[in-house]
């Protein structure tokens, strides 16, 4: 046997050891919540004796599994910087992408009713190709129909199990087909059962058990921190490359870190069934959903929703079956009579309770008289309702949170009444969350190294439509430098968020509701977002009435949202209406024109009327002068004497 396979085998059998009595009560919460809730003693106890089952349990787990199956959690990430929310667009697209795929809804809803049944529920994170011709490979979340086929490591702590070094998923598969898939491996019985406990055997009667063997190993890592505040990991990177770097100075530290190798092996009792598998992650990629965890001195006690509520269940099975024992008991012929009274009347009396007989004869003077029934012990009665309630107690599922009738009668009573029962369960959707965070840091830590060629990739939106994403692309940029498109190599992020919120369906229905409700109170809402409510109702031809609607709309109103729209909802120009504008301008624009050409008329005979003025003025100015000034006679006689004299 080679080392491996004896490790795995003694790896399984420490898991079932400690956690022999856990895995004991889950084993039987699964078998209550399915209906088998009669102990075999019990069974033997009542042999032909009444034995009614009306399984409440099943109701119990479906009232707090099924409000998270439509308020399903979403993971998310945050960016760390304005600089990753680009990335961090992209990882939230793969997020969706790979959820859609993978139905990962479905896979979650399955591992929430293992752990309100039973306290446990698992699912897993795996790899597969795209198809049987491609090299390119997929995550995909996956459901591990069987919670107690994981047997995990005991030194785990953390709810989430993220710290479990080893961690194996066995089942027993039937010896033909083992012996077809496996063809030259050993299906032999090896062993008597572990600890006497027949599901533990490796092989025997007409099954072999397989196990995936998961362990994850530290691995030593020296990483740098480079200038440009990058950090690699120089554990193997060449020589060559690491002394070009620490010659040109880019290294400013170095230190020693931890770093984790994790593998599977799939093994059977005696032989190792194929070539050792690598995970692509730091972590094992089993995730467990676990319900309450109680840290007792011999162990941890871990129960769902049903652990208390078993006895009570029993109990009022039991009470219910006497009761019905008791009614069966009763006599048959509730009659007393004279034999001599019904003796040639006894095949009509003897059919009363068969067929309807509209009249029953007798001889005689005196009738039979009706005897009346038994009562039914009213401590069986009340002894059931006491056990019905017990049962409401130890789940925290009341009247009202089951749809019952309760005393309460007003709506904010009866949503208050259910909310107790939330907060009673509310623990199972915050560790749901935990699960779902870890499974996001997994999805993280796989995504750089699945998706690492360039790819073109369709994204999910959150209301389902597509949208295509390019991932790994070489490309030029702006400086001539080399540069990569989404580097999905350097989605390094430390927040992953898990939000809890109904689906987009439900977010739609509660939108038309709310809106509905509010166009009541304030009908302007309702003619200005018509479009809205309807178009988030859902039936067929919504988005035709929601356009037409929309259609009809004020133009300010579709302004205020999308100009565009309101552009192209502009009716066509009229080619009358258009025409008389037309005419209308050029009648203005003459209008204008003869103005124009008044006032240059009227400006050209103001100046006119102007120089005349001024020659006018400019005329008796000169006759003035003229006036002023001696005649030459004047100056002549002026001028004698003075020659004269000389």
């Amino acid at each position: 046997m080679e080392d491996i396979v004896k490790e795995a085998r003694e790896a399984i059998s420490l898991s079932h050891e400690y956690d022999r009595d856990n895995r004991r009560e889950a084993m039987e919460d699964l078998r209550f919540t399915a209906g088998f809730q009669w102990s075999d003693a019990a069974k033997i106890e009542r042999k032909n004796r009444p034995m009614i089952t009306i399984n409440r349990s099943s109701q119990f787990v479906r009232q707090v599994a099924n409000p998270i199956r439509q308020n399903m959690p979403t993971i998310k990430v945050e960016p760390d910087g304005d600089e990753d929310s680009e990335l961090a667009e992209v990882a939230n697209g793969l997020f969706r992408r790979i959820q859609y795929n993978s139905s990962a809804s479905h896979v979650y809803a399955g591992a929430v009713e293992h752990m309100v049944a039973c306290g446990i529920g698992w699912f897993r994170i795996a790899t597969d190709y795209l198809s049987d011709d491609s090299f390119d490979q997929e995550i995909m979340i996956k459901r591990i129909f069987n919670p107690l086929s994981v047997y995990a490591d005991p030194s785990s702590l953390e709810p989430d199990r993220a710290d479990m070094n080893w961690c194996l998923v066995s089942e027993l598969m039937p010896r033909k087909a083992f012996e077809i898939e496996y063809k030259g491996k050993a299906s032999a019985s090896i062993d008597t059962p572990v600890n006497g406990d027949t599901n533990m055997n490796w092989g025997g009667g007409d099954y072999v058990r397989r196990a995936e063997y998961w362990r994850r190993k530290e691995v030593p890592k020296t990483i740098a921190r480079l200038k440009d505040g990058q950090t690699v990991n120089i554990t193997d990177m060449p020589k060559r490359q690491l002394d070009q770097l620490k010659s040109l100075g880019m290294i400013e530290a170095t230190r020693e870190a931890k770093g984790y190798k994790v593998t599977m092996d799939l093994v059977s009792g005696q032989d190792i069934l194929a070539e050792t598998y690598e995970c692509p992650c730091k972590w094992i990629p089993l995730v467990p959903v676990v319900g309450v965890e109680i840290p007792l001195e011999q162990g941890v006690y871990r129960h769902g929703l049903i652990r208390f509520q078993r006895e009570p269940q029993q109990l009022y099975n039991y009470f219910m079956s006497v009761a019905a024992e008791s009614l069966g008991q009763q006599p048959k012929a509730p009659y007393m009579a004279k034999a001599s009274a019904i003796g040639k009347y006894k095949n009509m009396w003897d059919n009363a309770n068969v067929s309807p007989t509209p009249y029953l004869l007798y001889d005689g003077d005196e009738a039979p008289q009706r005897v009346a029934p038994p009562p039914l012990p009213a401590g069986l009665i009340q002894m059931a309702q006491m056990m019905e309630d017990s049962q409401k107690s130890t789940t925290g599922q009341f009247d009202a949170a089951l749809g019952a009738r309760s005393n309460e009668t007003s709506g904010v009573a009866i949503q208050g009444r259910i909310e107790q029962g939330n907060q009673a369960t509310s623990h199972f959707v915050d560790n749901l969350e935990h699960s779902l965070e870890h499974t996001g840091r997994i999805l993280l830590d796989m995504i750089p190294k699945i998706y690492d060629t360039a790819r073109t990739l369709k994204m999910k939106a959150d209301d389902g439509t597509e949208t295509e994403a390019q991932i790994n692309q070489p490309t030029i940029g702006v400086d001539g430098t080399p540069m990569m498109i989404n580097d999905l190599s350097q989605m390094k992020f430390s927040s992953v968020r898990v939000i809890m919120g109904p689906s987009y369906a439900s977010r739609r229905a509660e939108a038309v509701q709310a809106l509905t409700q509010l166009s009541q109170a304030v009908p302007a809402i309702g003619e200005l977002g018509g479009d809205i409510i309807v178009r988030n109702m859902d039936f067929e031809g919504s988005e035709e009435m929601a356009d037409r609607l929309r259609a009809v709309l004020p133009p300010q109103v579709v302004q205020a949202t999308d100009p565009e729209a309101a552009q192209a909802m502009a009716p066509p120009p009229d080619p009358m209406a258009e025409m008389q504008m037309q005419g209308q301008a050029q009648a203005m624009q003459n209008e204008l024109a003869a103005g124009e050409a008044k006032t240059a008329q009227e400006k050209a005979k103001a100046r006119q009327e102007e120089l005349k003025v001024q020659g006018v003025d400019l005329d008796n100015a000169l006759k003035l002068k003229k006036l002023r000034e001696p005649s030459p006679h004047q100056m002549a006689r002026e001028n004698a004497p003075m020659e004269a004299g000389n």
